[in-house]
């Protein structure tokens, strides 16, 4: 945690990307079908050993 949470290391611009990449993914597979879809966030926390600390889901991060 001494550089921060994992979640505050999706900026602005990564949420981007990741939205275009949805886009272009869905485009190609599922053309003129409607389907409903999320993306989702899985922050992982470490310890000092490497060992497991803390896992955190944050559902349909593109949209709040």
């Amino acid at each position: 945690t001494r550089f921060g949470l994992p979640q505050d290391a999706l900026t602005t611009s990564k949420k981007s990307k990741l939205l275009k990449t949805a886009f272009h993914f869905l485009n190609q597979k599922y053309t003129n079908r409607a389907i409903n879809w999320r993306i989702d966030l899985i922050a992982v926390q470490l310890d000092e050993q490497n060992c497991l600390r803390e896992i955190t889901h944050f559902k349909n991060i593109l949209n709040g």
